[in-house]
């Protein structure tokens, strides 16, 4: 995953991660066995058209989210509006669908949107059933965010048990 040299001039810096994920197994206090694992993931800002586009590679998954939600964090606070390219995701789950949903609905609230570029057609698929392929209509008013329930909610009244 070179990085191609028009990436980052004049661009904002994203936030830096480590490159690998360490896996410890222990028995009895004891390390038994350590790998790493690279991340396959990386984020950067190409500066080279007239929108600044945040350009992800490799797979979004539960180990490479919180790097992900930085960098979308970290794009979102400079550019608007948030321009995703998908062209070399491999593997998108379902926590990262979740804070590109999260990103569109803060977006929206600032009056802007989230567009994604190029994505694979089994992306495209992927984002079609999840209502993020197509752009609200200009002029429409945000859909309302609902927030989670809060724990309690999920436990049983005393009349369910």
């Amino acid at each position: 995953m070179g990085v191609p040299s028009h990436f980052g001039r004049g661009c904002a810096l994203l936030p830096s991660f480590p490159t690998v994920r360490s896996v410890v197994l222990e028995r009895r206090g004891e390390v038994t066995a350590r790998a790493d694992f690279p991340l396959r993931f990386a984020a950067e800002v190409d500066c080279s058209g007239t929108q600044p586009v945040l350009v992800l590679r490799g797979e979004l998954d539960v180990w490479t989210q919180q790097r992900f939600a930085a960098a979308l964090a970290s794009y979102a606070e400079q550019y608007a509006p948030i321009v995703l390219n998908l062209a070399e995701v491999e593997f998108l789950d379902a926590g990262n669908i979740g804070l590109i949903h999260q990103a569109r609905a803060r977006a929206r609230l600032r009056g802007t949107d989230v567009i994604l570029q190029a994505p694979s057609p089994q992306l495209s698929r992927i984002l079609e059933l999840t209502g993020l392929q197509t752009p609200a209509p200009s002029g429409e008013r945000p859909a309302p965010i609902t927030l989670p329930l809060s724990s309690r909610a999920y436990e049983r009244s005393p009349s369910q048990a």
